[in-house]
């Protein structure tokens, strides 16, 4: 049997819930009153959000996270949900890039109590591309010439012609003291190196004109083989994300000798400037397709800005 104190607390808890039910509840609810037991438990405080929420037939306000998969997606669904205050952060992290906007950011200024909730949000991943990943997980790798040999046969279709008339590349050359190979120099280089893959190394030289000239003996015949001249500069054209623009990288071709065998290994030359161009550059020329940031903050007209925003 209820004391008098305890009838007392829970007349007074009823009084409590039966003001945020009129006013919570009964204009939220299309069903009318939802009858309740206040059970006080130990008279712990207990906060009677969850269980109104229950009856809105709205929500408070917006919030989760949309996962967009193209840029023109993500654009769109900023267009869609974008405010005043809307922002946009771009991570331009190399190997995971990505760019979320938050809808309700806070409004501009030092008044604190103009704060907003930063849980409404819509984010995009670029892809990088295949050529991309597959070129940059081999930078610097040192590999057996048999398996160096079926890589560049592999992304054959990536070597393009270097053009010698650009005075970038002339000087790089000259630096280096660099000799540039064409694809069909880099396909015979592969087919050379396939053909001498059980061969020990009688001589290898740099040769004045920059290349590296290598004589195979071979193991089970006294006869040498025929000298195999290797350049040391090549270039690619990749995209850095699918289906993107493409992207002229020069790659330096590098050995090391080691007990009659020769390991393989290539440098690209600063990569990290087509991945800057192509995620966050500028635009060089009208023609020039812009890079996907700059195309986001043309197209929804809000800021963009590097990093990423507050945790949720």
């Amino acid at each position: 049997m209820a004391t008098e104190d305890q009838t007392t607390e829970n007349g007074a808890l009823l009084e409590t819930f039966a003001l945020f039910h009129e006013t919570a509840v009964r204009d939220a609810s299309s069903d009318g009153e939802q009858p309740y037991l206040i059970v006080p438990q130990g008279k712990r405080i207990e906060s009677l959000k969850p269980i109104l929420d229950q009856y809105r037939a709205l929500p408070e306000r917006r919030k989760g996270t949309a996962q967009l998969r193209d840029v023109e997606s993500f654009i769109a669904l900023v267009d869609r949900f974008k405010g005043d205050a809307s922002i946009i952060y771009a991570n331009p992290d190399r190997t995971q890039p990505s760019v979320t906007a938050v809808f309700d950011y806070s409004p501009r200024g030092g008044d604190a109590t103009q704060a907003d909730w930063h849980r409404h949000r819509a984010t995009y991943a670029p892809q990088l591309s295949d050529e991309w990943k597959a070129w940059s997980a081999r930078n610097g790798q040192q590999m057996q010439q048999a398996e160096f040999a079926a890589f560049i046969e592999d992304r054959v279709t990536d070597l393009v012609v270097p053009n010698l008339d650009d005075p970038r590349l002339k000087t790089f050359a000259g630096l280096v003291d660099g000799v540039w190979a064409s694809p069909a120099d880099m396909v015979r280089l592969s087919r050379g190196l396939q053909i001498n893959v059980e061969s020990v190394v009688k001589n290898a030289q740099v040769l004045n004109s920059g290349e590296l000239s290598i004589v195979y003996e071979e193991v089970h015949r006294d006869g040498a083989g025929e000298p195999l001249k290797v350049p040391t500069l090549f270039r690619i054209a990749i995209p850095v994300f699918y289906a993107g623009e493409l992207y002229g990288i020069t790659a330096r071709l590098r050995y090391r000798q080691n007990a009659g065998k020769i390991t393989w290994w290539y440098q690209l030359v600063r990569p990290d400037l087509a991945f800057d161009h192509a995620f966050n550059g500028k635009q060089d020329s009208p023609d020039e397709k812009p890079s996907i940031v700059e195309r986001i903050r043309q197209e929804t007209q809000l800021p963009v800005l590097l990093g990423a925003p507050e945790k949720e």
